[in-house]
């Protein structure tokens, strides 16, 4: 369920940082999209026809971390500290 929760929040931080991660209607998921989920901690790799899909959950990757926090997943998400997210 974890890994799923990533794949859909990887199309989230896309949208929010206006990047555009699929075409062919959304079911064709590119490079972006892959660097953005790799970027959440989920491994990526090429499925076919949907492009890089197929995600899978490496081990560690549900494991708290102490050192994340809200406002390091702020960051995360909006690209970095200088675009006024704290």
């Amino acid at each position: 369920m974890l890994g799923t929760l990533l794949h859909e929040a990887a199309h989230g931080v896309a949208t929010t940082r206006g990047i555009k991660d699929t075409s062919r209607q959304g079911r064709y998921h590119n490079r972006k999209f892959a660097e953005l989920a790799e970027e959440l901690g989920i491994t990526v790799a090429l499925d076919g026809a949907r492009g890089w899909s197929a995600t899978t959950l490496p081990y560690g990757t549900g494991s708290v971390d102490s050192g994340s926090t809200p406002a390091s997943a702020t960051t995360m998400i909006h690209g970095g500290e200088g675009n006024g997210y704290k």
